[in-house]
């Protein structure tokens, strides 16, 4: 056991990690879901492409989560924290966002609990842009909306199940 571990719950975008950190231990069967932004129109993706262009840049080494869901980016990382290849699995598998009422209704929901969504929020009302991001983002969901003309919301995004084996 390492005696640097560091155990940290918090919401993803306030944990405020710097480049030069990593994690290093894991439990035995250690699993997380990246999602995948390799295909262009993915949802999550394209969400927070559009909340960039509305805040502040990241801070300069800031590691983008739009390579989470690439597996030689993951493979690098781990291996970065001494974990070896043979030890890290994937599984592609897609998470349906499904809501009970129009695209736009989910698009409100992300503005309200969606970090990202949230913060370019704040920065675009200070800016006077509130409405070109909800215009944007409700376009967004409309055209990525399965269901669409059924008065629900259905919108697939495909994401990289990530499994460590740690002995």
């Amino acid at each position: 056991m390492r005696d640097n571990l560091e155990i940290v719950r918090a919401n993803a975008d306030s944990i405020g990690f710097t480049p030069h950190l990593s994690f290093h231990l894991f439990p035995p069967h250690w699993s997380g879901l990246f999602f995948s932004f390799q295909r262009r129109w993915m949802l999550v993706a394209q969400i927070l492409k559009i909340s960039a262009a509305y805040t502040v840049p990241p801070p300069e080494g800031f590691i983008s989560p739009m390579t989470w869901g690439v597996e030689s980016n993951v493979i690098e990382r781990f291996a970065k924290a001494g974990v070896p290849r043979d030890k890290i699995s994937f599984v592609r598998d897609t998470y349906w966002f499904n809501f009970p009422g129009r695209s736009s209704g989910l698009a409100d929901m992300f503005r309200r609990f969606y970090g990202p969504v949230m913060n370019a929020f704040e920065a675009a009302e200070k800016g006077g842009r509130a409405g070109d991001l909800k215009k944007e983002l409700d376009s967004l969901f409309e055209a990525q909306n399965a269901d669409s003309g059924k008065g629900t919301t259905s919108i697939p995004a495909t994401f990289l199940r990530v499994t460590v084996a740690v002995d």
